[in-house]
């Protein structure tokens, strides 16, 4: 059977992901959007139901292939007590993640593997993000949850099933009652859930120290991160690979690209990737600067102001998240004087004296401060739509499946399956070369 008609009639496993050829998507349109819009937000009222009618009534959860016992904890040789986080972290709230995270809060004192606590906040910034790791948003009484991960070795998705029972400093408790983690602390549980499935993947939560942002990155969105690493007058790309090490510990390498870009056209390639919704984050600040050099840092938006005369050149500004309680010292900190003698700047970049949750520096600053700078395109396939219930009654579910139902059907999801790139996203590559343009989906873009 020739190629070209092996395509086009054996196609039926890419009929669900929008990706069969142009005929069969348009024949069977109809029944892929029905199917996906019942297993959605149909099946995902139902399991919601299902948590809080049946949950109350049936016994605590413990997951048998991962223990609370010494082998879980790998090498700790801290002395620990496993309490259980939903009863004591959840008593009010319903929703496991809330619609609108505040990173800053996330991270508000946090200690521990900062590493996947800055991964998590950095993949908070973009809404319905973060709940999707979740097959239910729900907090469950009985304290079964299930987390979706990236397996870079096998390279496919993983639901891993955890309990809540989480590895506690053992003092903390007895003398005080307080509930301290030995890993990641913080107050919210669905970080403490994510790093016991990382801790699941990983084999133990030992095998947890001493991980990357990056690679946690690559974990909750499945998706190729990219890592520039800054040069003398230039950026390297390379692109990060999944490996074991010696030990059977999970790890990662860096694999050399053919790319060198400039700091021209870096700044392009970063502004391009802000706007299209990517994961962008910077590490490896000197702590001169006031920045935590062991910290990944949000990459929110990258601007130009232009210049007041034609003989100037336009100046470039990047905006970055502030979620560790940081005090950047630079020429444009929240405390510069420099806001207030050059209205024209606090105009374009919209600066407010009183956000203590980002800051702004210039585009030298920027080349001078950071080592390295991670890009990680996120998905906007179908997959990335999630149930979603704000409320606790018990008409709450059924009116979030009508009204999930009427988006999908409304273009949503049409759009997330048979034209992910429309939002600029998923599928879209650059060609990062040191030329006065990029290169977009094959299509040149000026430089602005």
């Amino acid at each position: 059977m020739p190629s070209c008609a092996r395509t086009t009639l054996c196609c039926w496993t890419d009929l669900l992901y929008g990706k069969a050829c142009c005929l069969w998507n348009c024949v069977f349109a109809p029944c892929v959007l029905t199917f996906w819009s019942c297993a959605i937000y149909c099946c995902g009222c139902l399991r919601v139901y299902s948590i809080r009618c049946c949950g109350r009534w049936s016994g605590l959860f413990a997951d048998p292939s991962f223990p609370a016992n010494a082998a879980t904890l790998g090498d700790v040789v801290e002395e620990v007590v496993w309490l259980r986080a939903t009863r004591r972290l959840c008593k009010r709230a319903i929703q496991l993640v809330a619609s609108e995270l505040d990173p800053c809060r996330l991270c508000e004192g946090a200690q521990g593997d900062v590493w996947l606590l800055a991964a998590i906040a950095i993949l908070g910034e973009h809404r319905g993000a973060l709940q999707q790791l979740f097959d239910s948003t729900e907090f469950n009484p009985r304290g079964r949850y299930v987390v979706k991960l990236f397996d870079g070795i096998e390279g496919r998705w993983r639901r891993i099933v955890v309990d809540d029972r989480i590895p506690c400093q053992r003092a903390s408790y007895e003398n005080s009652k307080l509930f301290r983690p030995i890993g990641l602390q913080t107050q919210e549980l669905f970080p403490l859930l994510i790093e016991k499935a990382f801790a699941k993947l990983c084999g133990s939560y030992s095998r947890l120290c001493g991980c990357s942002t990056a690679w946690a990155l690559r974990a909750l969105t499945g998706q190729t991160t990219r890592i520039f690493v800054r040069g003398n007058d230039s950026w390297d790309s390379r692109e990060m690979e999944d490996e074991l090490d010696s030990t059977g510990k999970r790890s990662f390498c860096l694999l050399e690209a053919d790319s060198n870009v400039s700091d021209d056209v870096f700044f392009d390639v970063l502004r391009r990737h802000c706007l299209l919704q990517s994961l962008v984050c910077a590490a490896g600040a000197s702590p001169e600067t006031g920045l935590k050099s062991k910290h990944a840092y949000s990459i929110l938006r990258l601007e130009r102001v232009p210049a007041l005369t034609k003989s100037a050149h336009d100046r470039r500004f990047v905006k970055i998240r502030d979620a560790w309680e940081s005090n950047w010292q630079g020429a444009w900190s929240r405390r510069s004087a420099r806001w207030a003698a050059e209205p024209e700047v606090r105009q374009v970049l919209d600066f407010h004296a009183g956000d203590a949750s980002t800051f702004w520096m210039s585009w030298d600053e920027f080349i001078q401060t950071w080592r390295t700078v991670a890009v990680v395109e996120r998905p906007m396939s179908i997959r990335a739509l999630h149930f979603e219930v704000i409320g606790d009654s018990f008409c709450d579910p059924a009116a979030a499946c009508l009204l999930g139902c009427a988006s999908f059907w409304a273009g949503e999801g049409c759009q997330r399956l048979y034209s992910p790139d429309a939002r600029g996203v998923h599928g879209e590559t650059y060609s990062l070369q040191a030329t006065p343009s990029l290169t977009l989906l094959g299509k040149d873009i000026d430089k602005e």
